[in-house]
């Protein structure tokens, strides 16, 4: 029966793992040649400095152009995110150097940073006197998918995120083979920036009713201490204490803009009938909370020094109102 129930996928992999060679690593260039014809183009020898707006702010390139080249970019000034844009300077490197010019390919996961990086690029070629600064805007590198993976497995889990490996996790522990595709440089998703922000709903961690005033927790013999708030969390429990609990207004951002998470506005836009059941054990949740916490506040103490409130229907809402289905 068991060996029945189970959904046995033959992978054909070479669509969805060219994505990700493309995206994530310099990938295959034997063709390149074949299929794009770049230019020539010269410049005045020396070190430009280029400047270009990336995700965080100004990217500033040096760049050392030789008479028909760029031999050096030395990226280090810039405001780039670590782990999502930072990456993605090596690859955009090689391939301007390969192509001598602007056109390569903009990085997935690093989009603003790639186009930071190719601006900064073509101001700085300006200054180099590019001979053929159009042909240096179109110059590139052709990348061809990498040779194709073959797998045969249980389960296969597209996105290497918090919930992504949630699931492999637990797709695992049941007892199945588990493939994880990832198109980033890193797994984690969102929480690869999440600034230090922690999820949980495991009572031993967080605020539990059952007994609010304690400070740690026990799991399978292990003691822990709870989890404290980030600044601004009690904030968002009192936004969904007070969301319309009417019918979900299809044409309410018809007139006002839609921002996923900005909970203050969508919190005026009513809920889909089929999480308002979920909104009101919330509700009651987060009062049972914040009579609790509120007296603490009142008091004077700090919000990071309050234990952190967490359960199952915040997950699940927070889900909701982050992309609104």
């Amino acid at each position: 029966m068991e060996g029945k129930m189970k959904n046995y996928v033959k992978l054909g992999l070479s669509s969805l793992m060219a994505v990700s060679l493309v995206a994530c690593s310099p990938g295959n260039k034997e063709d390149s040649a074949k299929k794009q014809e770049n230019v020539k183009v010269t410049y005045k020898e020396g070190t430009y400095t280029g400047t270009g707006t990336g995700y965080n702010g100004p990217i500033n390139l040096k760049v050392t152009f030789t008479k028909d080249g760029i031999s050096e970019i030395d990226y280090s000034d810039n405001k780039e995110t670590n782990h999502i844009g930072t990456p993605a300077f090596d690859l955009l490197v090689a391939d301007a150097k390969e192509a001598n010019g602007a056109g390569i390919d903009v990085i997935s996961g690093a989009t603003f940073t790639s186009v930071g990086f190719k601006n900064a690029l073509i101001d700085a070629a300006k200054q180099a006197e590019a001979s053929d600064l159009d042909g240096f805007k179109k110059n590139t590198v052709v990348h061809t998918a990498g040779e194709a993976i073959e797998k045969t497995t249980d389960v296969v889990v597209v996105g290497a995120g918090g919930a992504g490996m949630a699931t492999a996790v637990q797709s695992a522990q049941n007892g199945n083979s588990v493939v994880v595709l990832e198109v980033n440089s890193e797994i984690g998703g969102n929480t690869v920036a999440s600034g230090g922000q922690f999820q949980s709903a495991q009572s031993y961690l967080v605020w539990d009713p059952a007994d609010p005033d304690a400070t740690t927790g026990v799991y399978k013999g292990v003691t822990y201490n709870k989890v404290h708030n980030a600044t601004g969390n009690i904030k968002v429990l009192k936004e969904i204490l007070n969301w319309n609990e009417n019918e979900f207004d299809s044409k309410y951002f018809d007139k006002t803009p839609f921002v996923a998470g900005d909970i203050e506005t969508l919190s005026h836009a009513g809920v889909h009938a089929e999480y308002l059941s979920t909104l009101k054990e919330l509700k009651s949740e987060i009062q049972a909370y914040l009579n609790w916490a509120q007296p603490q506040l009142d008091a004077g103490k700090a919000e990071g020094e309050i234990t952190l409130f967490s359960t199952p229907n915040l997950h699940i809402f927070q889900t909701y109102y982050g992309g609104l289905r």
